[in-house]
């Protein structure tokens, strides 16, 4: 056990466990009350209007054996409102939103439950390709501040 202990420690994969709002749940209550159904078949078919650019791997190119994001500051605080499965959702994109303009700005969960419906199922949760696809296809997403996170399933306010 030392010796496993000591590779996690030089691997810097130490965590910590805690008591939370979850602690007490059940893996079948936790699945029911925060993982929401399972994904609709027929959104697998929904696919991106706009082209996108792929990074080419080129020999010469020199890439680093690994990258540590959370030094470079591309690791979102984690939230503990709302629905758990887009809390990681957001997390990733805010992530990426920090790798590409150097900043880490919290985004409106709230405008995706509200007018991502074609993507998500509101509340009860969606899949990480669909957030991304409501974000390029709405042109953005707001940020926490401007579009608060309300916690229920509104109608989306196009004012925003």
């Amino acid at each position: 056990m030392v010796g496993s202990s000591r590779n996690l420690t030089t691997r810097n994969q130490i965590y910590v466990l805690g008591l939370n709002r979850f602690a007490d749940l059940t893996n079948e209550e936790y699945k029911t009350m925060y993982l929401g159904p399972k994904s609709d078949s027929r959104y697998r078919l929904i696919k991106s209007k706009n082209s996108s650019h792929h990074y080419v791997f080129w020999a010469s190119d020199h890439v680093p054996e690994s990258i540590d994001w959370r030094i470079k500051g591309a690791v979102a605080l984690i939230r503990t409102k709302g629905v758990v499965e887009l809390l990681g959702l957001f997390n990733s994109v805010e992530g990426i939103n920090q790798i590409a303009i150097g900043d880490v700005i919290t985004l409106s969960e709230q405008e995706l439950v509200n007018c991502g419906t074609t993507y998500d199922d509101g509340c009860n949760g969606g899949l990480m390709d669909y957030v991304f696809q409501f974000v390029i296809s709405n042109g953005g997403i707001n940020t926490e501040s401007h579009y608060p996170y309300k916690g229920i399933d509104h109608t989306c306010d196009l004012i925003r």
